[in-house]
């Protein structure tokens, strides 16, 4: 893993006949916050892809939130994501938080 991150390109692995094709994924922590870039969306899709899952990027402006827009909500399907009650929360479920917002602007 640290030598893809030195290397900064995609490592494509070969298993049993099928390709798997790994992004290169910066380390999760230490990182510095820009806006759609390493965010907070960023930050969890890349724990999910270090653990073989999948999620799609989307395009997010800054201050989404206050513009009429939900991205979380609106993107759940897409992203694979579902709602559990709280009680039923598992060890790499994502919490999404309402920040100042009357819709979550943040995930945990």
């Amino acid at each position: 893993r640290r030598l893809q991150v030195q290397s900064d390109l995609p490592w494509w692995l070969v298993c049993r006949g099928t390709i798997h094709k790994f992004r290169c994924v910066p380390h999760l922590t230490g990182r510095r916050f820009e806006h759609g870039v390493t965010d907070c969306y960023t930050l969890f899709r890349d724990a999910y892809h270090l653990a073989g899952i999948e999620m799609p990027d989307f395009h997010r402006e800054d201050d989404w939130w206050r513009n009429g827009q939900n991205l979380y909500l609106d993107n759940m399907e897409a992203t694979g994501l579902y709602q559990v009650p709280l009680s039923a929360a598992q060890p790499g479920d994502v919490l999404l938080c309402c920040f100042g917002s009357s819709v979550p602007n943040h995930a945990a």
